[in-house]
């Protein structure tokens, strides 16, 4: 942790989730985005959204900014938004000075000199009035190449239109664009550098026969635990009829995690001199708790995606969707039962989300839409009906 303070704005707080974030200038032109803020320190510092804030940062083990050591700032009030314009010479003004060992975020080559990103309107959502511009700039610099794009922003824009945008971020701290402009360039951003794909599953052969699965998530509950031997064991029917025994759970899983015996637990299976062994990836219940709010989020739908694989022999595949992304971190599983001859590769579709039983998203009511790009105008119409 640096010693460092920063004097940011608390931007948002959502009571239910239990966390907000804090705007800093400072800390944008650092990490590109907004710093998450915990309830225990919102609860703390005693103030409200929109008040001045002191404090420091912490790197969450995914190397995410939080602000800890949260306290009112009784000075002269601070300017804590960005400026696009004088982005590049603040980040220089930055650099060596927080020996957190986290580089500087440098501007995405072909980042205009005013700061402007280029992309191209993909999707749009009538019914809900948004959509998003996809830009490589923005991949490179938020990590995220799907641009929130609200109705308000989109006036006299299509989809499919190639555009020059700002970045403001909103209160989930993604980027969303503002200031649009329609470009002169009549050609595809260049090629979206995606964070590679998940290996294909590593099939492998159980002692039992039959083929299993070594990087799909199990569910079981936590038959056993012994401290003072450091290991017990998760009583999992789908482990145990390949390998004909329970699945070894070790002390440092159980002290990471918390575990209690009785516990429901998800976890992917690692082996060990043939044996399975677990890798936990979460408490099951508080995966399907968090994949309920998630839901509340983004809501059931109808959502608008594209079928991105499909694999016959399983019977499963994803949709690929924007919007449940952010919600999400995820694709959208898709069930054989969905399927129909309709339902290809690459058609656009229209789906609505349930969630399985450790809270990760799954489509349910999938059906075609059609080959045309939607228009936004319709959208606006919608809006100033309504309003």
């Amino acid at each position: 942790m640096s010693n460092r303070q920063f004097i940011g704005m608390i931007k948002s707080y959502n009571s239910g989730n239990g966390y907000g974030f804090v705007e800093c200038a400072e800390t944008f032109a650092i990490y590109g985005r907004d710093i998450f803020l915990h309830r225990t320190e919102y609860e703390a510092c005693g103030v409200d959204v929109g008040s001045q804030v002191r404090f420091t940062i912490v790197l969450s083990e995914k190397a995410q900014p939080r602000a800890v050591n949260v306290g009112r700032h009784s000075g002269p009030p601070v300017q804590t938004t960005v400026n696009a314009g004088n982005l590049h010479s603040m980040q220089a003004n930055m650099r060596g000075e927080l020996g957190m060992g986290m580089p500087i975020k440098r501007p995405a080559p072909g980042v205009g000199r005013d700061g402007r990103l280029f992309g191209q309107i993909r999707t749009f959502n009538q019914e809900k009035g948004f959509g998003f511009i996809q830009s490589d700039q923005s991949l490179r610099m938020y990590g995220v190449a799907d641009v929130f794009l609200h109705y308000t922003a989109a006036i006299n824009f299509r989809v499919g239109d190639f555009v020059t945008f700002e970045v403001a971020t909103g209160e989930s701290g993604k980027p969303q664009a503002k200031n649009l402009i329609k470009s002169d360039q009549q050609a595809p951003p260049p090629l979206i550098s995606r964070p590679p794909p998940p290996r294909p599953p590593v099939m492998m052969q159980g002692p039992r026969g039959g083929e299993f699965n070594m990087q799909k998530e199990y569910s079981g509950v936590i038959k056993s635990y012994n401290p003072e031997k450091g290991y017990g064991f998760i009583d999992c029917e789908e482990v145990k009829r390949h390998f004909g025994r329970d699945v070894f759970l070790s002390k440092g899983e159980v002290d990471r995690w918390g575990l209690e015996v009785g516990e429901d637990v998800t976890f992917i299976v690692k082996l060990e001199k043939g044996n399975p062994q677990a890798d936990v990836v979460g408490k099951t219940q508080q995966m399907l708790q968090r994949g309920e709010s998630q839901l509340e989020a983004c809501t059931m739908g109808p959502h608008l995606g594209i079928i991105k694989s499909y694999n016959d022999g399983k019977g499963f595949g994803f949709i690929q969707c924007p919007e449940t992304e952010q919600a999400f971190g995820c694709d959208v599983f898709l069930h054989k039962r969905e399927m129909d001859e309709s339902h290809q590769v690459g058609k656009e579709v229209q789906f609505c989300i349930i969630l399985n039983n450790r809270g990760k998203p799954q489509a349910t009511d999938v059906h075609v839409i059609g080959e045309g790009l939607t228009e936004v105008e319709p959208a606006l119409k919608k809006q100033k009906m309504l309003a």
